[in-house]
């Protein structure tokens, strides 16, 4: 039998191989993130000395809270009537039971050993990223009808959480150092962080990820000026005030620029096209494209036959998203001020054909690298929501329908909650009561996991769901701790516009880094001070 010290050695290269390979499993590969950690727990077990362990967590009850979250999904098998989706629900969650112990008990990792995790895990995802890069520009064959395609069969919000995180512990291993002089590590951090800043906002254009990169860079400026170094603190001053005034100023912008309309008299709209045919004009309709209306100066005739003499895809036909060709052109041809008529249809080129059959409403969408179409996608959203459109099928306006109804659930069953596996049961028969505006297969559950809580287990467990992910970062004062707090805020802001905790990627993805900064790195003193 090998000696102890050389099995507590031999325990400890696998418990850090593993965390890597479930680190690089959250960007590439669902299996291996399952088979991590369940080497994880054989690795954990077949380690023992389970004495210390029951010691660390009689010593250390916030781990033992937090893993209670997953209890409180087993207390709610107790009035689920869906039993198949809540034994899945139980089994996705099984990281909020396991991490915490297997991470919280074992030994501490070093905040050096946690940078070179973190270094390989960046240069990874900067691998991710450079490929998606390629799809961007279309270097792979793949062709795009949606930005977050780039992703590459990976959601693209958890890819946006995911450059966050990366990026801004970077900046932090450069900004809060022992050492006075930036090395080559810093330089190589740096440059990296600003790759993936410029790929998250320029290319990537997640509106969480920008959300959520915002904040990030506020509580960065805060632990930057809470420092000693008054260059750094100088150089913080500055930014936060250029990007306030630069931030509120494109807003102010792109707003200007959004509700720019064009104006006509009713009386004088002509009423018929230069080949004879009649112009239907919807005065009444307010959607608007580019200040364009698109309700007048429409011959559907005329541009019905022309389409079906320029494309394979009929009229009456579907793009390749899935949004009906006729609509789509008529925003379109809208959207660069043309009348839709047969004459309009002409100026269009081969591109703007192919842009349409793409499922492209508006001609700026075809701009793969500004950030005003994704603003503009936002405004339109919410206007045409306000105009009384169907938020079907648009990520902004229909999670107000999902909130909606995720509230009137909860007001029905306010104590308890509807249980475990009730969830999706519990929305689709709301959707039916409440005559749902939302197409069925829009009619999604809350993309709330904070009112998922209180949904599923009602105002007791909902509050104690809260209370069980919060107090860790106070009994381990991980609040004081910037490299802990990226980690915090990203998670915690992930949970307000998806259910983050009801997903494989996306439950491993938070308890993972969550437990690591809270229980699993020894910050030591000099780290600590750079950190506080």
């Amino acid at each position: 039998m090998l000696p102890l010290s050389k099995r507590k050695k031999i325990h400890r290269n696998i418990y850090l191989f593993l965390l890597l390979v479930a680190c690089l499993g959250l960007l590439y590969s669902r299996a291996a993130l399952s088979m991590a950690q369940i080497g994880l727990l054989i690795n954990w077990v077949a380690e023992g000395n389970f004495k210390a362990k029951i010691q660390i967590l009689k010593a250390k009850k916030s781990i033992l809270v937090f893993s209670s979250i997953w209890i409180l999904h087993i207390l709610g098998l107790a009035y689920t009537q869906d039993f198949q989706f809540a034994l899945r629900d139980i089994q996705i969650k099984i990281p909020l039971l396991i991490l915490p112990i297997i991470i919280g008990t074992s030994a501490k990792i070093s905040f050096t050993t946690f940078k070179k995790l973190i270094f390989l895990f960046s240069i990874a995802l900067i691998i991710k990223t450079l490929y998606s890069s390629a799809i961007l520009f279309g270097l792979t064959g793949v062709e795009l009808t949606d930005i977050r395609q780039i992703a590459f069969k990976f959601s693209h919000v958890r890819f946006a959480l995911l450059l966050n995180l990366s990026l801004f512990f970077l900046l932090g291993f450069s900004f809060f150092r022992q050492e006075k002089k930036y090395g080559y590590k810093e330089i190589l951090s740096l440059l990296a962080a600003a790759w993936l800043s410029i790929f998250l906002i320029l290319f990537l254009k997640s509106t969480t990820g920008l959300l959520l990169w915002g904040a990030l860079s506020l509580l960065l400026f805060f632990f930057i000026l809470k420092g000693k170094s008054r260059k750094l603190k100088k150089i913080a001053v500055t930014f936060i005030a250029l990007g306030i005034i630069a931030s509120l100023s494109y807003f102010a912008y792109t707003v200007s620029k959004f509700m720019k309309t064009e104006k006509y008299s009713i009386e004088t709209l002509e009423k018929k096209t230069k080949l004879g045919h009649p112009y239907w004009h919807n005065t009444k309709s307010k959607q608007r494209e580019n200040g364009h209306f698109s309700g007048i100066y429409l011959c559907e005739q005329e541009i019905k036959k022309a389409w079906n003499s320029k494309s394979k895809i009929p009229y009456s036909g579907h793009c390749n998203d899935g949004n009906i060709i006729k609509y789509t052109l008529i925003r379109y041809m809208t959207s660069k001020g043309l009348r839709k008529d047969a004459e309009g249809f002409q100026q269009l080129s081969s591109a703007d054909i192919h842009n349409v059959e793409n499922g492209l409403g508006n001609y700026i969408y075809a701009n793969k690298f500004s950030l005003y179409p994704k603003l503009y996608k936002v405004y339109w959203q919410i206007e045409a929501y306000a105009n009384g459109a169907n938020p079907s099928g648009h990520s902004v306006t229909q999670r107000i329908e999902f909130y909606r109804v995720g509230l009137k659930i909860l007001s029905e069953n306010l104590l308890f909650g509807v249980g475990t596996g009730d969830l999706q049961e519990a929305y689709n028969a709301m959707y039916e009561k409440t005559q749902s505006v939302l197409a069925k297969e829009f009619r999604l559950r809350a993309h709330n996991q904070y009112l998922t809580f209180f949904i599923a287990f009602g105002i007791l467990g909902g509050t104690y769901a809260l209370f069980a992910l919060f107090y860790p970062i106070f009994a381990q004062k991980r609040y004081t701790n910037y490299t802990a707090m990226v980690v915090i805020v990203t998670g915690f802001a992930s949970m307000l516009d998806e259910d983050t905790l009801e997903g494989q990627i996306g439950v491993t993805f938070f308890v993972l880094f969550y437990c690591l900064v809270i229980w699993g790195i020894d910050f030591d003193k000099n780290i600590k001070k750079q950190n506080n």
